[in-house]
């Protein structure tokens, strides 16, 4: 019976595992100098390469909209708590969260929610589902059934859809109401 021995072609495994190591290492700063940055920059810009709009930088995560905001051209204020809004006039509505999606997908059959909400395609945007609305007015006085909201710094842009399927590639352009910017 014959027994072979193992092979001693390759490198000692001390320096393989030095060599993995420093390869996951060189991977992290890639990552945290190169990366990241480019990422970061890529979502506080805007199409143009310039921050985005007027009012500020949209914030991707996990924001709660509270507290009073007005129009930011003038005429409308609300007074927002999480998943209520209460108009100036005293109406309420209210929602419940629905989906989280990128700006870049579609709002409707022809349209993303960046080009409808002007906002950079890496923003994210919340839609809710309208659960009770008591009178808001915010599509011509047609029952609202969908919000879509982008979060900025200094306020937030609302896109208001009228009852029906919830904004996404099977919805017609007709179904959006006025986009809504509101400032802290």
């Amino acid at each position: 019976m014959t027994t072979t021995a193992p092979s001693t072609n390759g490198p000692p495994p001390r320096w393989a595992a030095f060599g993995i190591g420093l390869g996951a290492f060189a991977a992290v700063l890639i990552g945290a100098f190169g990366v990241e940055p480019a990422l970061h920059s890529l979502m506080t810009a805007g199409p143009t390469g310039a921050p985005h709009g007027k009012g500020g930088q949209v914030v991707v995560g996990e924001t709660l909209l509270s507290g009073h905001y007005d129009a930011a051209e003038g005429g409308r204020s609300l007074e927002a708590d999480g998943g209520a809004l209460v108009m100036d006039n005293g109406k309420r509505i209210a929602s419940a969260p629905h989906r989280l999606v990128a700006a870049d997908e579609l709002a409707t059959t022809q349209s993303t929610f960046a080009g409808v909400m002007a906002v950079p395609a890496q923003a994210q945007i919340e839609v809710r589902r309208v659960v009770s609305d008591e009178g808001s007015h915010l599509c011509d006085g047609q029952p609202v059934g969908w919000l879509a909201f982008a979060i900025r710094q200094d306020g937030f842009v609302m896109l208001p859809v009228l009852q029906g399927p919830p904004p996404g590639a099977l919805l017609a352009e007709e179904r959006l109401c006025d986009l809504q910017d509101f400032k802290h």
